[in-house]
């Protein structure tokens, strides 16, 4: 087995980054220490805490532009959506910071001769396994929360993205956060059975593939140890007959191109009512075409490399197998002649169930028109998936949208008439073969806690 994690620079597919892993023994120290730790924070005042947090949302925008850069080199993502996913993350400390005491005190039952409460309490350390599409993001919104409810945080990131796991490292010690409260490992994904099954891991959040949810599922369950999934999607976006196009398009589209289209939560299916399907699939080709790609350091490029050339030939394949089993390539389906792991705005149509691209996520900037004959059809198809993390609907019909929305769209995040998005004050998470649990919100903060019965 390889003991070197290597970063390469998508964009110019240049070896960037190299970090020696730590050994078996020196992860089992990390919980030891990060163990110790725990047991003088869960000591600290929610206060002290609450300062600790805001003190790290101001390091974050200190150094947004610093370590944007750091992002994008290591995974490609635009200058500026790097700089915008930090200030995001600083907006999450000051959130939890603000609410902190709200959501942390017991709740309470008086009856006549005692009072009943639950408190929420820490469980220990915690393990976060977290992937490289947002190297801050993913990895703050998990131990933001589980840090302010007192808990300690040993964190696994995704080997290419190593540089920004240390960075993070670095910006807790820079807010004032003792050490190994967050302590980030550089190691395979092959020694986190023996980190999980570690007595001192109490608990362990996964955001990643299905594999490897199921793989920490598995072991997590074995150990008799609370887990947190959140893993792939293949998102529906419905277009109604009545719906705005002029909105349903730029809001489809921003979701599909966002982080040239790696997002977990990016529209994935377009599925689109008869009547309007030719007007909507000419309206989001004119759209496609004015996307720019190009390096992700200039500013006015929109769609900027893969995360590597390895997921971008992936993804290729699989547009490649869509259209022989019968899907119209309308746009890009071409691998560029230029260096770096780039693959350009592609569209697809005539796509039906059977089609590899209606039944998997195609992760990258891939959109997928498939066509209904009626609104029922259309929440048939958008809800005949293995995943449910999150879906939108379009429709001017304001009252019929926040019905279906609400009671028949079988995702864990349904949108009308706007693109999926996460949102600190708000759960957030999946169903079915997307995962379970929910990160932030006051959820997110109760996600590894003793929810202790109390009666004195």
């Amino acid at each position: 087995m390889s003991t070197e994690l290597i970063s390469i620079n998508p964009a110019t597919n240049t070896v960037i980054h190299r970090f020696s892993t730590h050994s078996d023994q020196e992860l089992d120290h990390f919980a030891t220490e990060a163990s110790k730790s725990q047991k003088q924070w869960r000591k600290s005042s929610l206060e002290d805490r609450k300062k600790l947090l805001l003190k790290l949302a101001e390091v974050l925008q200190q150094h947004a532009q610093e370590d944007a850069a750091h992002i994008t080199a290591e995974m490609g993502k635009p200058i500026a959506a790097s700089e915008g996913e930090i200030r995001k993350c600083a907006s999450l400390c000051i959130y939890y910071a603000e609410h902190l005491e709200q959501f942390l005190k017991d709740e309470l039952i008086v009856d006549a001769e005692k009072k009943s409460a639950i408190s929420f309490q820490p469980l220990g350390v915690l393990l976060g396994i977290m992937p490289w599409n947002f190297p801050f993001w993913q990895v703050i919104r998990f131990a933001v929360p589980a840090i302010a409810a007192g808990n300690t945080i040993l964190l696994k990131h995704a080997s290419n993205v190593s540089a920004s796991a240390l960075l993070l490292e670095k910006r807790f010690l820079e807010a004032g956060f003792p050490s190994f409260i967050y302590k980030a490992l550089l190691a395979k994904s092959t020694q986190m059975e023996q980190l999980i099954r570690n007595p001192l891991i109490k608990g362990v959040s996964l955001t990643g593939s299905e594999r490897a949810g199921a793989d920490v599922a598995r072991i997590a369950g074995e150990e008799i140890k609370p887990s947190l999934l959140e893993l792939g999607g293949n998102d529906a976006y419905l277009i109604f007959e009545d719906a705005d196009l002029e909105l349903a398009v730029k809001e489809g589209l921003q979701s599909r191109m966002k982080n040239a289209g790696q997002s977990c939560i990016g529209a994935k299916r377009f599925i689109v009512l008869d009547g309007i399907y030719d007007a909507f699939r000419d309206k989001l080709l004119q759209e496609m075409n004015k996307e720019i790609m190009g390096s992700p350091l200039d500013e006015a490029t929109t769609i900027g490399p893969m995360v590597s050339t390895k997921e971008r030939d992936r993804l290729h394949e699989k547009v490649q197998e869509s259209v022989q089993q019968g899907a119209r390539l309308l746009l890009g389906g071409q691998i560029p002649e230029q260096d770096g792991a780039y693959y350009p705005p592609t569209l697809l149509d005539h796509v039906d169930h059977k089609n590899i691209a209606f039944r998997e996520e195609l992760f990258g900037p891939v959109c997928v028109l498939i066509k209904a004959k009626s609104e029922q059809e259309a929440i048939d198809m958008a809800n005949d998936s293995d995943f449910g993390l999150g879906a939108a609907l379009f429709t001017s019909d304001i009252e019929k949208g926040k019905r279906i929305i609400r009671e028949e769209l079988e995702a864990g995040a349904c949108f009308l008439n706007e693109f999926v998005k996460s949102d600190p004050r708000l759960a957030f998470g999946g169903i079915k073969k997307s995962g379970y649990g929910r990160e932030m919100g006051e959820e997110g903060i109760k996600a590894f806690v003793n929810k202790k019965y109390i009666r004195y």
